[in-house]
């Protein structure tokens, strides 16, 4: 359901849109994690929302107050 009502084009600015990505890819990696590590395709497609979220964003890293080491571990690997 969070990667459904997540879906970038649901929100008009890029700001807004950028930050659908960025919680869209924690949502999917979170899903990752919690079915043990072997979805490939649910990594790739954090990956995927994690490159798009670079791409508006720049070069940003996720607080990490909010985001495991983990998960922005993830977010630098991205280019």
């Amino acid at each position: 359901d969070v990667v459904a009502n997540l879906d970038p084009e649901n929100f008009s600015g890029m700001r807004e849109q950028a930050a659908a990505y960025l919680l869209r890819a924690a949502a999917h990696f979170a899903v990752y994690c919690l079915t043990g590590r072997d979805d490939e395709e649910r990594l790739e497609r954090a990956r995927r929302d994690l490159g798009q979220w670079k791409d508006i964003e720049g070069a940003p890293q996720p607080d990490p107050r909010f985001f495991s080491p983990e998960f922005a571990a993830l977010t630098r690997s991205i280019r």
